[in-house]
């Protein structure tokens, strides 16, 4: 390692802690010729923060979505001084990858957001530690979480095929509008005045008790693709009402109607 310097004094740095080095210092006129050297001068530096932070602990969830997670855990300790936290997703080989960082005092820390996963879907998740010397604390417990599954867009159109004296056949057709698959499904709606399903297709029934009807997939038309539909009917006897339902709701998410 060679300096230089036009003065009396030279700062140098780069050095190692706990390192040990010998210094000599040469003067150079402007024709470039060198004087001896110096004494030397041995110099031993002192010890560096080689102490790594404690583990994070206390690793929770604060708020679990549909595509994201957010984590919060009990700050680490440090000798010295924790500079920031890396979250890591734990992948099913048992490697891991990087996906949110957080500092250690406000306006964030001790708390972090990751987004971009999928829907009803479990993830692993560790918490490290670093110091301003580099040094990585062993990471916390792992939590696992589970994403919410995607609320299904649905669409529900309600259409009388046939009618007589009575009674009247009705077809109902369930769109699955939104991006994913709906992978089993429940429809629910209410009857107005005292129509009563007598015959039912396309569908296993939950409850047919007026006014308050419910229905599940049967085994063929469980899965509805994205863009896809799937079809249901009926026969309704009533005596004084034949008004159609509006509302509707599949799995639990209310659906627009049409019909």
């Amino acid at each position: 390692m060679i300096s230089t310097t036009p003065d009396y004094a030279i700062t140098i740095g780069g050095l190692g802690p706990s390192q040990t080095y010998q210094f000599w210092v040469y003067a150079l006129d402007a024709a470039g010729n060198r004087s001896p050297a110096s004494p030397s001068l041995r110099l031993t530096m002192p010890p560096g923060d080689d102490q790594p932070p404690t583990a994070p602990s206390a690793l929770t969830a604060t708020t679990i979505g549909t595509d994201s997670v957010t984590l919060r855990w009990q700050p680490s300790v440090d000798n010295v001084y924790v500079a920031w936290y890396e979250v890591l997703r734990v992948n099913p080989d048992g490697s891991t990858t990087p996906v949110a960082t957080a500092p250690q005092h406000p306006p964030t820390g001790p708390t972090a957001r990751v987004g971009a996963l999928r829907p009803q879907t479990a993830y692993t998740f560790v918490v490290r530690a670093h110091d301003d010397a580099g040094n990585t604390s062993p990471p916390s417990e792992p939590l696992t979480v589970r994403t919410l599954p995607a609320a299904p867009v649905c669409e529900v159109s309600y259409q009388v095929v046939n009618h007589w004296p009575g009674a009247f056949q009705a077809q109902l057709t369930i769109h699955n509008a939104g991006p994913a698959v709906i992978d089993g499904w429940t429809l629910r709606w209410t009857f107005p005045g005292d129509q009563q399903i007598s015959h039912l297709w396309g569908a296993e029934p939950v409850d047919l008790v007026p006014p308050d009807i419910t229905v599940t997939n049967t085994p063929w038309n469980s899965r509805i693709p994205a863009g896809g539909s799937v079809q249901l009917g009926f026969v309704v006897r009533y005596s004084a009402s034949n008004t159609p339902p509006t509302d509707f709701l599949l799995n639990g998410d209310r659906c627009t109607s049409s019909g």
